[in-house]
């Protein structure tokens, strides 16, 4: 199966591989289903890609490519390439693949070439709480431009902003992440980060789906799962959760999509107060 997909010198798509990498690919092919969750973080993606991985059967990294461009100084790799790494790795298991490494431009060019062998999951948190975290995972980074927050400069120029500091425009672009879930709609299903961290069932509908049933799961794995405490909590607990200042709430006013709102409304969550949106009938 690996040769029809994988194994042709062309993927039909944008890869060639060499004689080498067949051979490599030869000796270590990867698992029948490949998987992405599709998230842009602050969303328990550390946790869960430990909870997948602890199953026997599931290779799961956790933006594997993000640290090997920033620790390793190379190029972050996506879709096919990185995936295609991430399967080679886990050739021994049943089902292998990534959560918050794969960008949801990247999830059509996978599905061309991988088919049924490959799923995908979304997962969203309530945004307000999500933006504090991100907020808080800016923070830990001390003004570090790890960010390129250059591709809003269309939008900021048409904010009232207090100062043209990178911290400031950082944080519009904090609120900008929150308009992903209009596209990520189109994506694949959609997960709540707060059932899936509480919710056994819900948990183990998700494992099934994203290793396209090539996994077996049992009710006590899910409950033992979300069991486990919280990992990397971007907002430690001595530190307490800030009102946002008026500039703040003006940028979020003026930054999501009333469309973005609709949408986390139709999945429960509470559109802020300060947001005047028109809920669709």
């Amino acid at each position: 199966m690996w040769r029809m997909k994988w194994g042709r010198k062309k993927t039909g798509v944008s890869d060639l591989l060499t004689d080498e990498q067949l051979a490599f690919l030869e000796c270590y092919p990867p698992p029948p289903q490949l998987f992405a969750v599709v998230t842009w973080g602050c969303a328990a993606t550390s946790w869960l890609a430990h909870v997948l991985n602890s199953h026997p059967d599931i290779y799961c990294a956790h933006a594997a490519n993000v640290f090997w461009s920033k620790l390793g100084n190379i190029p972050q790799l996506d879709g096919l390439k990185y995936l295609r790494i991430i399967g080679s790795q886990g050739y021994c298991y049943k089902a292998a693949g990534d959560v918050h490494g794969v960008s949801r431009e990247a999830v059509k060019e996978v599905r061309a070439v991988l088919g049924d062998d490959f799923s995908c999951a979304v997962v969203i948190r309530e945004p307000i709480a999500r933006l504090h975290s991100q907020v808080a995972l800016f923070a830990r980074f001390k003004g570090l431009p790890l960010w390129n927050v250059d591709y809003l400069n269309h939008v900021i120029g048409r904010l009232s902003l207090p100062d043209p500091s990178y911290e400031t425009r950082l944080f519009v672009h904090g609120v900008n992440m929150l308009n992903s879930v209009v596209q990520e709609r189109h994506v694949a299903p959609i997960y709540r980060s707060e059932d899936l961290t509480a919710n056994p069932a819900i948990l183990r509908e998700f494992a099934e789906l994203v290793t396209g049933g090539k996994v077996k799961f049992t009710d006590n794995w899910a409950e033992e799962m979300i069991s486990r405490p919280s990992l990397n909590p971007h907002r430690t607990p001595e530190q307490k959760v800030k009102d946002f200042a008026d500039w703040q709430i003006d940028v979020i006013r003026s930054v999501v999509d009333p469309e973005a709102w609709r949408i986390y409304s139709e999945f429960g969550y509470e559109v802020p107060g300060f947001v005047n949106v028109v809920a669709k009938t």
